[in-house]
């Protein structure tokens, strides 16, 4: 048996979900791969939880709803954050799921940073630090001998990163374009069902998919960091969000998705990435799908994407479960994922 030994920043969806997982099922981790996953240290917007002993679940997710942050639990730290934070937790594996933006990326980048710092590995959920920093990111992590993953920032649970590092071996992907934000998704769907634009946008906040702030998902900022990210993980290209030519929905009328209706098509938010010679590019926008079409199929919150590649034609990968508990998984996906490369596993 190993123990792995997590520093969990962020308990909104993913964190609380991650937490609820190795609440439940913490024990099919040690049955299938060898591994105990412990927390030692969550933080939140209130302060801190540590204990190198390991956390209970429980008492995290009950000090969250009871007070309003992991600081609650019994020894808690109100404020305790950053570099001192990583220190008290003396984990070796950084989840990093705080709130993000696009704009200087804290505070992940600075715990990401940290953490490396430290000697931890990092498994990223959010999506700033990669948007803006990803080349410095990356050659920390290889300098200091770190591994950096981040599977779950790029629409979860898709295996986007394990088909193209595994399964498309030898093969050149020459495009990928997918639908990577669920919310959007949703909405368009309930629309074509008859639904208003407010209206799509109050089910999926209801859901718990969308923020009270949906700018992010319907503008499709979320979908064109997706695609900064993919460009540069499966195409090497140096993209910023700025370089992603976007446009988001709140543009599809009731009439738009009528028409595309009766001639047997749907609107979805197409995130591409192409490769253009000797150049990449990326868009987001909404596109008219056909029923049958791989992409124009999915409904709901489902996603999905479709390599086009050079020797094997199309590939596609989709996936119906999406929302906080379908990212944590991804997230701890990563960590069995970084622990078979560690040799942690049994």
């Amino acid at each position: 048996m190993t123990d792995v030994r997590l520093a969990l920043t962020g308990f909104g969806n993913v964190g609380r979900g991650v937490a609820e997982i190795l609440r439940q099922n913490g024990d099919r981790y040690f049955d299938a791969y060898g591994l105990r996953l412990v927390l030692t240290g969550v933080a939140d917007r209130g302060g801190a939880a540590v204990s190198r002993a390991g956390l209970l679940p429980a008492d995290l997710i009950a000090a969250k709803q009871e007070h309003g942050t992991v600081a609650g639990v019994a020894g808690g730290h109100a404020g305790l954050a950053g570099d001192a934070f990583l220190d008290a937790a003396g984990a070796q594996v950084l989840l990093e799921g705080a709130s993000t933006n696009f704009t200087d990326a804290e505070p992940g980048w600075s715990y990401a940073q940290g953490a490396l710092r430290r000697g931890m590995d990092v498994v990223l959920a959010s999506k700033g630090a990669l948007v803006l920093h990803f080349d410095e990111l990356m050659q920390g992590a290889r300098q200091g001998g770190r591994l950096v993953r981040y599977s779950a920032t790029i629409g979860a649970p898709l295996p986007i990163l394990e088909i193209a590092d595994r399964a498309l071996i030898g093969v050149r992907i020459l495009e990928l374009q997918g639908i990577v934000n669920a919310t959007a998704n949703q909405i368009l769907s309930l629309m074509s069902e008859g639904a208003t634009y407010e209206e799509g946008v109050l089910a999926a906040q209801e859901a718990g998919i969308a923020e009270t702030d949906p700018t992010l998902d319907v503008d499709g900022w979320d979908a064109a960091a997706k695609a900064v990210i993919l460009a540069r993980a499966l195409f090497g290209a140096p993209l910023a969000l700025d370089d992603v030519e976007r446009q988001g929905i709140r543009g599809i009328s009731t009439p738009d998705l009528e028409n595309a209706k009766q001639a047997g098509q749907t609107y979805k938010l197409i995130a591409r990435v192409v490769r253009d010679g000797n150049s990449v590019r990326a868009t987001v926008s909404p596109e008219r799908r056909p029923h049958s079409d791989p992409l124009g199929r999915l409904r709901g919150q489902e996603m999905g994407v479709v390599f086009k590649t050079d020797l094997l034609g199309d590939v596609t990968t989709t996936v119906e479960g999406t929302g906080g508990p379908s990212t944590a998984l991804t997230v701890l996906r990563d960590v069995v994922n970084l622990a078979r490369e560690r040799g942690w596993t049994s």
